[in-house]
């Protein structure tokens, strides 16, 4: 796959994951809280994969 590709579906899915995540946990989340969250799973999902990629 195109790494354009792979980053949209990483963003998409880290976005939605991170929605439902702040609105079970922290219903009074804001906007700011739910973008955060998104950027760090994003973050984490290249982080593991570069781990991955280096064994």
């Amino acid at each position: 796959m195109n790494d354009l590709i792979i980053f949209l579906l990483r963003a998409i899915l880290g976005g939605a994951i991170s929605v439902v995540i702040v609105r079970t946990f922290r219903p009074d989340g804001g906007p700011l809280f739910v973008v955060g969250l998104a950027i760090l799973l994003v973050g984490t999902a290249y982080l593991l994969d570069h781990f991955q990629k280096k064994q």
